[in-house]
């Protein structure tokens, strides 16, 4: 029988995959989405004379529409960041106690490079959630969900802070092995071959 914690890991049937690396794209697109019309939204407001920068391309009709649009992005966001944010922190767990950390070449009392990358990872995912968060609570209540300055700069903060845990995350899985190779083909492979993969800084059967 499958436990939370082998379905929270992707470990269902011989060829499951990792979850994590594939739900985390719904939030991500979301919160980018919500954000970037939230600037475009204040920035093309016909209310406030310097922010007039957008009100070439976007007439005042169309303030409605994109503030409509990313609020309901947010709460998209905001719901599809659940599953997310709990398969990665399984994934987290699982990769700091499970042993498949290669830590011969780390100094005694430094944290492993890998488990730095995923603690900012992390943390830059939590804080663009709160923003998130931040945002539907205070529009929720406003006529036509209008956003204000205050929300486009929190929108600005996750533009800038999911790109670059989108970046970690990518670097995490694609140079790092976080997560492959423990089931499935690549479990497989893992066993058949062994030893190292000329080139990489990746050791086959070893999360770095």
């Amino acid at each position: 029988m499958l436990s939370p914690l082998d379905i929270a890991l992707g470990k269902i049937g011989k060829n499951g995959n990792p979850i994590h690396p594939a739900l985390v794209h719904y939030p991500l697109t979301f919160l980018l989405t919500a954000s970037l019309l939230d600037i475009a939204s204040f920035f093309s407001h016909p209310n406030y004379d310097h922010t007039k920068i957008l009100t070439k391309i976007l007439s005042p009709d169309h303030i409605p529409v994109l503030n409509s649009m990313s609020y309901f992005c947010t709460i998209a966001a905001l719901l599809t960041s659940i599953p997310t944010l709990i398969t990665g922190g399984v994934e987290g767990y699982h990769l700091f106690f499970g042993g498949s950390l290669d830590s011969r070449d780390v100094k005694p009392g430094n944290l492993h490079p890998v488990v730095k990358m995923t603690l900012i990872h992390a943390w830059l995912n939590y804080a663009s959630v709160a923003g998130a968060i931040y945002n539907w609570l205070t529009r929720r209540n406003v006529e036509g969900y209008s956003a204000s300055g205050g929300n486009a700069i929190v929108g600005g903060f996750i533009v800038g802070a999911m790109g670059y845990a989108a970046f970690l995350g990518g670097t995490l899985v694609y140079t790092r092995g976080v997560g492959v190779q423990r089931m499935g083909k690549g479990l497989e492979f893992k066993q058949r071959k062994g030893g190292e993969v000329k080139g990489k800084n990746v050791k086959v059967g070893k999360e770095l």
